[in-house]
C-alpha cells in the first residue's frame, strides 16, 4: 500500500478546504446578490430553503427578470407575506403550509396563506391542492395554435361574431379525446363521500364573484382606475356547452341523447334534483334577503320550434306544480295567447282548451272551448250548475234552454223547464190581474172626485 507523504496529505486537505470555501462563497452569492436558477421544471427554477429565506427579495427580483420562472418555497420557510412583489408571469409552488400545495401565478393573498373567499370569517378550512392565477391588465394571450397575439375586440353586434371576439383564460383545463365506444370519457369527476352520521358532502362547488378590490399590495400597478359606483361585472357560476356534430335530437336514427346537465339519483329517495337558494334563504319570513335572482330558470332563444320547455317523462306523482305557499303579486301564471292552440290544452285537445283570441273579429276574447263530451260548471258541493252539451245546448242546473227528446236525460231537463215555465206564466197572470184591478180602482176614485 502506498503511503502519501505528510506534506501531500496537508496539500490535499488544504485544497479540499479551499473548494468548500469557494462553494460556500458561491452559494452565498447565489442567495444574496446574483441568484442562479436551475432548470428543474424546464424553466428557470429557484428553490428556496429556510436558510435562504432572508435572501428571498433578491431571488424574487431575479425571477421577475426571467418573466416565466418558478420559485419553490420549501417547507420550513417563514410563513406569511413574501415581502417582495411577484411578477404576474412568475409561478410559485408554495410548500410552506401543512395542509396542501399552493401553486400561485402572480401576486395574490394566497402567498400569505390567506383565503380571500373567507376573509374575516371564522370558518374552519383545509385544502390539498390550490391553483391560483392573477390575470393582469397586460396578460399575454395566444391564438388557437399557441402563437402570441393581441387581444380580440370584445364589442360585437351579432351572436355569430362572438366566436372570434372574446378572450379566454383557463386556470385548469382537463381535456380528453375518445375513440372507444365502449368506454365513458369523463374529463372531470368530483367524488366526495360522507361516511359518518351527519356528515355533509359536496361533489362539486363553483363560485363566480365580483369584488372591487382595494387591497393595494395585491392590485396590479397598471389596473385602470374606476369609481366604485361604476363597478359592475358579468358573473356565470357554471357554463355547460353541448357541442353536437352528430344527429339531431329526435332523429329516428339517433339512439343517443345530448344532454346539458344530467342529474341522476341513486339509493334511497333524495330531496331535490335542483334547488335554487340565496345567501340567506333560511332567514325568517319577511327578512330582507341578499343575492336573490330575477329569474329562476330562463330559456334564451335556445328552444327548437317543436321543442318543450318542460317535459314530464314520469309515471306519475302527487302534484305537477305546487304554488300553494307563495302569493304572487302579478299572476301565478302568465300566458301569451292569440288563438286556439296558444293556451291550456287538455287531453290533446279532446278535453277542451282555454285560450285568448285576438284578431280582426276578436280583441282579447277569453275562450273556453268545450271538450268532446261538453262543458260542465259545478257548485262547491259538486252539483251541476251549468252545462254545455256537445251540440251547444246550454243547461242551467236541471233546466235546458233548447228542445230535446223527452225520453233522454236532456229531455227530462226540458220537461222540468216546461213545468217551471207554466208556473212562471200563472204567476205572471196573477200579477197582471192585480195590476188591472189597481188601475180600475184608480179611475173610479178619480171619477168620484170630479162628481163631488
Amino acid at each position: 500500500m502506498t503511503v502519501l507523504p505528510l506534506i501531500s496529505v496537508y496539500r490535499i486537505a488544504s485544497l479540499g478546504c479551499m473548494l468548500l470555501s469557494m462553494f460556500a462563497l458561491g452559494m452565498s452569492a447565489w442567495s444574496a446578490e446574483d441568484p442562479t436558477a436551475t432548470s428543474v421544471l424546464g424553466v428557470p427554477t429557484f428553490v428556496v430553503t429556510a436558510e435562504q429565506w432572508p435572501q428571498l427579495p433578491a431571488i424574487v427580483k431575479a425571477a421577475n427578470q426571467t418573466k416565466d420562472a418558478v420559485i419553490i418555497l420549501e417547507k420550513g420557510c417563514e410563513l406569511g407575506e413574501l415581502k417582495a412583489r411577484v411578477d404576474p408571469n412568475v409561478r410559485i409552488i408554495d410548500l410552506r403550509y401543512d395542509q396542501g400545495i399552493h401553486i400561485v401565478r402572480g401576486n395574490h393573498p394566497r402567498l400569505e396563506g390567506i383565503w380571500p373567499q373567507y376573509s374575516g370569517l371564522q370558518t374552519g378550512l383545509r385544502d390539498n391542492l390550490v391553483l391560483t392565477d392573477v390575470i393582469a391588465p397586460d396578460a399575454q394571450v395566444t391564438n388557437w395554435q399557441s402563437e402570441p397575439q393581441n387581444y380580440r375586440p370584445t364589442a360585437f353586434t351579432t351572436t355569430a361574431a362572438y366566436h372570434n371576439n372574446h378572450n379566454h383564460c383557463q386556470n385548469f383545463l382537463s381535456e380528453m379525446w375518445s375513440f372507444n365506444p365502449s368506454v365513458n370519457a369523463v374529463a372531470i369527476w368530483g367524488d366526495s363521500g360522507a361516511f359518518v352520521p351527519g356528515a355533509k358532502s359536496w361533489g362539486g362547488f363553483f363560485s363566480a364573484r365580483s369584488w372591487p378590490v382595494y387591497w393595494d399590495k395585491y392590485v396590479p400597478e397598471n389596473r385602470p382606475a374606476f369609481a366604485e359606483k361604476d363597478f359592475d361585472a358579468q358573473l356565470v357560476g357554471i357554463e355547460v356547452d353541448v357541442l353536437n356534430a352528430g344527429m339531431n335530437a329526435g332523429d329516428p336514427n339517433s339512439k343517443l341523447s345530448k344532454t346539458g346537465v344530467q342529474i341522476v339519483g341513486f339509493g334511497k329517495r333524495n330531496t331535490d334534483a335542483l334547488e335554487i337558494r340565496c345567501e340567506d334563504s333560511d332567514a325568517p319570513a319577511g327578512a330582507t334577503r341578499k343575492g336573490q335572482f330575477n329569474e329562476a330558470i330562463t330559456v334564451y332563444n335556445g328552444l327548437a320550434p317543436d321543442g318543450k320547455v318542460l317535459d314530464g317523462l314520469i309515471e306519475g306523482g302527487a302534484v305537477g306544480v305546487d304554488f300553494s305557499r307563495p302569493v304572487f303579486t302579478d299572476g301565478a301564471l302568465k300566458i301569451h295567447s292569440l288563438a286556439r292552440g296558444n293556451g291550456i290544452i287538455f287531453n290533446a285537445s279532446a278535453g277542451g282548451e282555454i285560450y285568448s283570441e285576438s284578431g280582426i273579429d276578436a280583441k282579447d276574447d277569453l275562450v273556453l272551448r268545450a271538450g268532446a263530451g261538453g262543458l260542465k260548471i259545478l257548485s262547491q258541493s259538486g252539483a251541476l250548475a251549468l252545462a254545455v252539451d256537445p251540440n251547444g245546448a246550454v243547461h242551467f242546473g236541471t233546466a235546458m234552454v233548447q228542445d230535446a227528446d223527452a225520453g233522454s236525460a236532456v229531455g227530462r231537463m226540458e220537461i222540468t223547464l216546461r213545468t217551471q215555465r207554466q208556473e212562471i206564466h200563472i204567476l205572471s197572470g196573477l200579477v197582471a190581474v192585480m195590476m188591472l184591478g189597481m188601475v180600475v180602482l184608480f179611475f173610479r176614485q178619480v171619477r168620484r172626485s170630479r162628481t163631488a
